[in-house]
């Protein structure tokens, strides 16, 4: 499976997290742990020592963080123009490493907290 596959269904799966996420829930579809876990097969992926079982877990990993980053970005935190996927996950994957202590937590929160932390608004928020 190519890059640009993974980046395909990536899309897809984010557009299908955005949904999900807009439904009303108790529990969080995915733990801290669970995403970290993921996006450690992307970056697997990216350095090039991968197997063929890191394609899944990289994809939704890649997935669900473009998915809570286009969900709530604007609102939670403010992005600049023209940044990519692959920083999305970046940040994603460095906060989690940091944070080692939050990972039990909701990834929703965690990926929140990430760009919030990262990309605080400095204009009023679109609503």
């Amino acid at each position: 499976m190519n890059r640009l596959t993974l980046f395909s269904f990536a899309a897809g799966f984010s557009a299908w997290v955005v949904l999900a996420a807009s439904s009303p829930a108790t529990a969080g579809f995915m733990s801290g742990n669970e995403l970290w876990d993921d996006l450690r097969a992307a970056q697997r992926i990216d350095g090039g020592k991968n197997s063929e079982s890191d394609y899944l877990p990289a994809a939704r990993g890649v997935g669900y963080v473009t998915g809570v980053v286009d969900a709530l970005g604007g609102s939670s935190f403010c992005l600049p123009d023209k940044i990519t996927v692959g920083q999305i996950k970046d940040i994603a994957s460095n906060w989690l490493r940091d944070h080692p202590d939050k990972r039990h937590y909701q990834a929703e929160l965690l990926v929140r907290d990430a760009f919030a932390e990262k990309f605080p608004c400095t204009r009023p928020p679109v609503r």
